[in-house]
């Protein structure tokens, strides 16, 4: 028997799921709520030794190369794609845009959803399987790298806490939705104190 190198993996190129405006938090036991940090969302991709980021147009954003490739250094994972928003946290670990322009900032990846992992396309997954894939995928917080945080059924309670902690706001995703088309994800933007 010959031995035959392997294909080398093509990563499909993912249209993100957009979000759409709701008014007013809520609750229920179907959804999960996430904060919305103040950043710019983007995909990471893993491929062997090298990761990149693709912006929600599709091209590849540049500037964060440097934490692609620290992302890449904390992953085990040989093959990913997973969505999430790159944000500027200033030196008390708080986000802050601001200090990003002012260069007094670290930049760090918080991933909410893992879309592609190994050889294995997850988008027809539900949230709630992609959710235990990206705890495996990201175990624990790093100081560039970490899991966005999510709480099943309760989005008023998460939405004062973004209010109080000057997040952008939450998100609300449905437990069982596959990553696709047609897919609606709400974005409930906190109020700003007048």
């Amino acid at each position: 028997m010959r031995w035959l190198p392997q294909p080398v993996q093509v990563l499909p190129e993912v249209e993100p799921l957009v979000t759409i405006t709701r008014s007013q938090p809520f609750d229920d036991p179907a959804f999960l709520f996430e904060p919305q940090y103040r950043g710019r969302r983007a995909l990471l991709y893993v491929r062997g030794p090298g990761a990149w980021f693709q912006t929600t147009a599709g091209g590849v954003a540049l500037g964060f190369e440097e934490l692609a490739c620290a992302a890449r250094r904390q992953l085990v994972d040989e093959t990913l794609i997973l969505d999430g928003v790159v944000i500027a946290l200033d030196l008390d670990g708080k986000t802050d845009q601001r200090a990003r322009s002012s260069g007094g900032s670290q930049l760090h990846y918080a991933a909410f959803d893992v879309l592609w992992r190994g050889r294995r396309d997850v988008r027809h997954r539900p949230l709630w399987w992609r959710k235990l894939a990206l705890e495996q995928v990201i175990p624990r917080s790093r100081p560039i790298l970490s899991r966005a945080y999510d709480v099943p059924e309760h989005g008023r309670a998460l939405f004062r806490a973004a209010e109080r902690l000057h997040y952008h706001g939450i998100v609300a995703k449905r437990r069982s939705d596959p990553y696709q088309e047609g897919v609606v994800w709400y974005r409930i933007t906190a109020r700003r104190p007048g």
